[in-house]
């Protein structure tokens, strides 16, 4: 927060919520108030300041410590996004159940036509570097009946298919992950069972059915490890080699808490619990993604599915609540890869401006997985792609140089916050003229 209050005020009055912790207040908890003047008071330097704090506590676990680990992270630098599915079912007691057009609530895309698409990027559209993010993957179709997501979709090829997907990524050169979820507990689960959920410290659990599988409660996250390890072990089995996998909503929701004796859990024992996950997925060789970025997290991902500066942005009509600036950034570039959005935004501003802008990675391609979709790439959509691969270059070029590098300035330029410039340490520098659309790279002499 920044406040200047001027002599004999108004006056800036701060306020903080201390949640109960399974319905009690019974530990003691402190915060921390540090006042920062003058050139600290800046954007940059109250990020950094809260870098330095993050680092004191072990959190600025950098891409190339993790790197020295997985090597095959250095692999995602300079990648195109491709996020697609396969297999989408909605049940009927969903929130997303189409009744007046039924046909809406199933959609397949087979594994085949996935790898088409892959070879026409490749061979058609010159795309060299890409990360593929598959949803729908499992028998259950997309946001189904997890954690009991396998066998791989017998319709869109089965487990031969699935493999082929992944070998024909990687004779591209490209790399493959998978969409899961270990949270979200659908009743059809074949093992799902109310002793396995949250439970409240009044005995009730959490349940609604908005997401395509229905009705759903909250899988205590102490037992997440043990289904992830059973359904990762299966796929390796399958002999379906993974580059990464993507663990839905495990960055993006608070951490659950858990009354139930047999598997009793406060926030702090679920985030330790997701991490453990992570993990054990990276002693794997599997690459960690979840849906945005988290403190907690920072010590095991590698990527996030992306980390926008406002939701409104995309509303038509919504407002602006100020200028948004790199804060993330400054803290995290260089220990996380985030791919941007390249849409337009509302108000007539590019988001591939703030993807150049953060350094960070481009989606070439990002299909919501309860839209219709379609596999082959006709005529009347290559004139288009031919575009979004011109732009996504772009940004990928910029990715590829600076992927690794923190983020050390932000600044409006002669303080009008339409242009603004950030800096890496490799000395980069991004100026953005969101007024004109336009900007510029500029390169240190080698």
């Amino acid at each position: 927060m920044r406040s200047t209050t001027p002599a004999g005020g108004p006056y800036t009055h701060a306020g903080i919520w201390f949640e109960p912790s399974l319905g009690r207040m019974d530990y003691r908890r402190v915060l921390r108030l540090r006042i920062l003047t003058g050139v600290q008071a800046t954007v940059t330097g109250v990020a950094k300041a809260y870098r330095r704090h993050a680092a004191e506590h072990g959190n600025l676990v950098t891409l190339k410590q993790k790197a020295a680990a997985n090597p095959s992270v250095a692999d995602l630098a300079g990648a195109m996004w491709l996020h697609v599915g396969a297999k989408t079912v909605v049940q009927p007691d969903s929130r997303f159940w189409d009744a007046e057009h039924p046909e809406n609530n199933h959609s397949l895309v087979t594994f085949d036509q996935r790898a088409r698409q892959l070879r026409q990027l490749h061979d058609d559209f010159g795309v060299e570097r890409l990360y593929m993010h598959l949803d729908g993957w499992g028998q259950p179709g997309y946001d189904n009946a997890h954690p009991d997501y396998t066998p791989a979709c017998r319709e869109a090829g089965g487990w031969e298919g699935l493999k082929a997907l992944a070998d024909t990524a990687h004779e591209l050169g490209y790399r493959f992950g998978l969409h899961d979820q270990y949270r979200d507990y659908y009743h059809t689960a074949a093992s799902h069972s109310i002793a396995n959920a949250v439970q409240l410290p009044d005995g009730s659990h959490p349940e609604h059915a908005l997401w395509a599988g229905g009705r759903q409660n909250y899988l205590c996250a102490e037992l997440a490890p043990d289904y992830v390890k059973r359904n990762y072990r299966e796929i390796m089995h399958a002999g379906v080699r993974l580059d990464g996998t993507y663990l839905d909503v495990f960055t993006c929701n608070e951490g659950d808490e858990c009354a139930n004796p047999e598997h009793r859990m406060s926030r702090r024992d679920c985030f330790a619990k997701r991490a453990e996950c992570f993990d054990w997925l990276l002693a794997q060789g599997i690459l960690t993604s979840s849906e945005e970025v988290s403190d907690w997290a920072m010590r095991s991902l590698v990527f996030c599915h992306y980390a926008p500066y406002d939701f409104q942005m995309n509303r038509p009509g919504a407002p602006r609540d100020g200028v948004p600036v790199p804060l993330q950034n400054l803290v995290y570039h260089d220990c996380v890869i985030e791919p941007w959005m390249m849409d337009d935004v509302e108000g007539g501003e590019d988001y591939m401006l703030y993807a150049l802008l953060n350094g960070g990675a481009p989606y070439l391609i990002r299909d919501a997985a309860y839209a219709g979709f379609d596999g082959d790439i006709d005529d009347a959509k290559a004139a288009e792609l031919r575009e979004a691969v011109a732009r996504c270059r772009e940004v990928a070029d910029m990715h590829r140089r600076v992927a690794m590098e923190e983020m050390t300035g932000f600044s409006f330029v002669g303080g009008d916050p339409k242009v603004q410039r950030t800096e890496f340490a490799d000395g980069t520098a991004v100026i953005v003229d969101f007024a004109a659309g336009s900007w510029r790279v500029d390169v240190p002499e080698r």
